[in-house]
């Protein structure tokens, strides 16, 4: 073999690697692409609630400083009337609850914490503080109780004053007056991390200053002249927006306050503090981001920034089978190279080894030919001695079927006699359950005479003109007084547009209808059973009829309806334990159908009943039938037909056991549990 072939497989290997890679560098960047847009709408999901609770302290300290009581508040608050003060009271109580606001102050335009207030003779503090409640007391205190396990811890309101102080500088620089305002948008102003005067969580025992962490949130308030007479203010806890940031992946920071919030949690926060110190994207991680947040801070930007685990990128299904189908492809294209030499070589080798053994193999084709002939010839053989054994069993069977009807005749005969003497009410029952099963037991023997009978090919359909309202309502009459002893209601729906006069078999047309109704009587426990006819389609003289029985019964499993229309087939086997029958109404109502040039089907739901489907080709005549008893028709109306008996019978209608023995019906299974 040449040097050139080789030459050729090596590159066709490099050009499908270089493909490949090319490929992986595609999906990679678009999987980077879809994981920078998901980390997006994830960081602006998490901005929401942060950006909320501040503008919610906002909207509260802005309604306080528009408050008129606020407004003329003197320096002590001695003019500050009850409804005032419990006004702000409950912006605070909801403040406190909703965003974890420690402390709100009205603050006077000339404070100075670092002087003596002449009135008081101690420092002084703001006009008015709530809450005073957490103020420097535990829980102990606030119950009137010294804790003995704790010292008292310091006070160290003097932090957020200075705090205050400078902010209201920068208000009366910025803003002296209130017209210097632009509409209702009061401007706002954060500070820098301070030491709170909330001990709620702060313990001398275990001292951690970030427990009492917080920041200043200051609105400034006018005067009724509009002149600046000092801000609100309300001191948020640090850990109420730790608490906002569900993940370490996060982190909220304000660069002109040197000031970062970080999350409850350990994360990429710790690992890039040099860029959450500049509130910049972290350039080593795969998805790094800072969002400016709208926190109505006039001078101060805040930023929440994310930074996401390089492991949490690769770990992606997308990203891992990108990198599977990169490592895969790579292994078999060096697989393909170093296999396309050998298989080269091989193939000669082959073709010469095929040559050697195509002549033995020919031989055995030959000789495997004939073996298969006489193997064929066996199965036919024995395909017709099984069709002849099948014939024979068939025919024994509607022998011994129709043998066995005679003693059963006389059994019920006889039985009848003995019914029409004087017995005593024992005996009576006896008999009685005596012609019941008898009358099951001929049912039993007629499905089997008739299943003989079709799998022996000797079962001819009648061709006899009948009336088709008649022969539905000789059927249904014996099935109503099973339906009315179970309260259901029984309708029959024949449109006026339906043929009546027909020409074909009204015997196992009946045989069919009464199965199926049968069925829908013995498995529906309440509600109603409709036996439908509508005329399908029409071809000269032949019509077909599309019949439906829909019940409100049981319904049969999805699983369980391909096979129901086969012999000795049951839906479930504890049907049978629970409603009896021998599972060949359904196959015989099948087969007679198809001798119909029909079809069956079913539509089923379990707990919301079942409808049977099944269409015939029958010959209309144009004959009418010689009218029979009129009590016994249908009422006919313009729409519909309608059986008068949805919980009664016609007095006139012969005994059910009667009509039984001429048309037997085979209470058949076509429900599952």
């Amino acid at each position: 073999m040449k040097t050139w072939i080789y030459i050729a497989i090596a590159l066709a290997g490099l050009a499908l690697s270089g493909a490949i890679h090319f490929k992986y560098d595609q999906d990679l960047a678009d999987d980077r692409a879809l994981y920078h847009r998901e980390a997006n709408h994830d960081l602006r999901e998490v901005a929401a609630p942060v950006e909320g609770a501040f503008n919610q302290m906002y909207q509260g300290l802005r309604t306080i400083a528009r408050l008129p009581a606020v407004r003329s508040i003197d320096r002590y608050a001695e003019n500050l009337s009850a409804d005032g003060k419990q006004t702000i009271q409950e912006i605070y109580n909801n403040l406190a609850s909703d965003v974890a606001v420690s402390e709100v102050y009205i603050v006077p335009l000339d404070l100075e914490p670092e002087e003596i207030d002449p009135r008081t003779g101690k420092p002084q503090v703001p006009i008015i503080t709530f809450d005073e409640l957490i103020v420097g007391r535990n829980g102990d205190e606030q119950n009137g109780r010294k804790s003995e396990a704790e010292p008292a811890v310091p006070e160290i309101e003097i932090f957020e004053y200075r705090l205050m102080k400078q902010q209201l500088a920068w208000f009366k620089k910025h803003y002296p007056r209130e017209e210097s305002i632009a509409g209702v948008k009061v401007p706002a102003l954060t500070g820098p991390e301070v030491i709170t005067c909330d001990n709620t969580r702060y313990r001398p025992s275990m001292p951690n200053d970030k427990d009492r962490s917080g920041f200043v949130y200051s609105v400034p308030f006018y005067g009724p002249d509009g002149t600046l007479r000092g801000c609100i203010s309300g001191v948020m806890l640090t850990r109420a927006v730790s608490d906002l940031l569900h993940s370490g992946s996060y982190a909220v920071r304000a660069p002109g306050h040197d000031f970062t919030v970080p999350p409850r949690r350990h994360g990429t926060w710790e690992s890039s503090a040099k860029w959450l110190n500049a509130a910049a994207p972290d350039p080593s991680l795969v998805e790094s981001q800072t969002l400016a947040l709208n926190l109505n801070d006039a001078e101060t930007k805040w930023y929440l920034w994310s930074g996401l685990a390089n492991e949490e990128f690769w770990a992606r299904p997308t990203v891992s089978a990108t990198r599977r189908f990169a490592w895969i492809g790579h292994i078999a294209v060096f697989l393909l190279t170093s296999g396309a030499g050998c298989i080269a070589w091989l193939a000669v080798r082959r073709r010469e080894f095929m040559r050697a053994t195509q002549l033995q193999l020919e031989e055995r084709v030959q000789k495997r030919t004939l073996d298969l002939a006489q193997a064929n010839g066996d199965l036919t053989r024995a395909k017709l001695v099984a069709e002849t054994a099948n014939r024979a069993k068939s025919e024994f069977l509607a022998n011994m079927s129709h043998e066995i009807r005679t003693p059963m005749n006389g059994i019920l005969g006889m039985t009848d006699l003995t019914l029409d003497t004087e017995l005593n009410r024992e005996q009576r029952e006896y008999l009685g359950m005596v012609k019941t099963s008898t009358h099951s037991l001929l049912g039993v023997i007629n499905d089997i005479l008739d299943f003989s009978r079709i799998e022996a090919g000797k079962l001819e359909m009648e061709s006899i003109s009948f009336s088709l309202r008649d022969a539905i309502e000789v059927m249904l009459k014996p099935l109503g007084v099973r339906a009315d002893h179970k309260h259901l209601e029984l309708v029959a729906d024949i449109p006026a547009s339906v043929p009546d006069h027909l020409i074909g078999d009204p015997m196992r047309l009946r045989q069919i209808l009464a199965n199926l109704v049968d069925n829908a009587i013995k498995f529906t426990q309440r509600g109603k059973i409709v036996m439908k006819v509508v005329t399908e389609s029409v071809a000269h003289d032949e019509i077909e009829l599309h019949f439906s029985v829909a019940d409100t019964g049981i319904g049969i499993a999805p699983e369980k309806q391909e096979g129901i229309f086969e012999a000795f087939a049951q839906a479930d086997s504890s049907t049978t334990r629970n409603y009896g029958g021998t599972g060949l109404g359904l196959s015989i109502a099948s087969q007679l159908i198809q001798k119909m040039h029909g079809k069956i089907w079913i539509e089923s739901e379990i707990g919301a009943g079942t409808t049977f489907h099944f269409t015939i080709w029958i010959t209309a005549s144009e004959v009418p039938m010689p009218k029979g008893n009129e009590i016994d028709k249908i009422q006919i109306s313009p729409a519909k037909q309608i059986l008068p008996y949805p919980n009664g019978i016609n007095p006139l209608t012969p005994p059910v056991e009667e009509l039984q023995e001429t048309f037997p019906m085979e209470e058949d299974d076509h429900a599952t549990v």
